[in-house]
């Protein structure tokens, strides 16, 4: 009779043990399956305007010329592409500001970008601006603007790429081939950032219609 009991315990504990281990699969098989099956066919397009920055003590004025600044954008396409995310250029402009205005960004202060007559609401905002006090980039998420010095420690085309994964809520992380590897010049962008990224990019659409 005590052996019975103890054989129909170990049964009902293998039982359980089986039923954990097969749930435990079914989750994780699940989330592969909704990886792989991501909506990353459908391309986005983003629009983006870029400032030329001219400042009052010309510190900040940016120097590149028209060719170099269309290289930037189509490398940070490029990148991007793995994701299926176009950044279409609709604008490129000369933005005056005060010699203030990007110590005050660089400080968490970009008030004055913002109220700048040629800022759009409705657009990523990239301002090119001659140096930003030994940065290659920022990102300011909350106005959907980005900040690439004339001249980066990477190319001009990463530091845009990367500054863009900020907008679309990616953060750093620490792989070197990573696009979001700080500082670094890698490019990849993992299955969960092209899914973060994308997400964040269709809901910017739906703010910018």
């Amino acid at each position: 009779m005590k052996n019975k009991i103890v054989t129909t315990i170990i049964l009902l504990s293998i039982i359980i043990l089986f039923a954990i281990l097969l749930l435990t699969k079914t989750s994780i098989t699940g989330n592969i399956i909704n990886l792989e099956n991501a909506d990353t066919q459908e391309q986005i397009i983003l629009p983006i305007k870029v400032h030329i920055i001219l400042d009052s003590s010309n510190q900040y004025s940016s120097t590149k010329n028209g060719q170099e600044r269309l290289d930037s954008i189509n490398g940070a396409n490029y990148i991007w592409s793995q994701a299926k995310i176009v950044f279409q250029l609709k604008e490129i402009t000369i933005t005056e500001i005060s010699s203030e205005a990007i110590p005050k960004a660089i400080n968490s202060n970009p008030q004055e970008l913002k109220d700048n007559p040629n800022f759009e609401d409705k657009k990523i905002n990239l301002f090119l601006v001659q140096n930003l006090q030994g940065l290659n980039g920022l990102a300011i998420p909350e106005i959907n603007s980005i900040l690439v010095s004339d001249y980066t420690t990477v190319s001009n085309s990463r530091t845009t790429a990367h500054e863009l994964g900020h907008i679309l809520n990616l953060k750093h992380v620490n792989p070197e081939s990573s696009l979001m590897a700080r500082g670094q010049y890698g490019e990849k962008l993992s299955k969960e950032e092209i899914i973060q990224a994308r997400n964040k990019a269709k809901k910017l659409i739906k703010d910018f219609s």
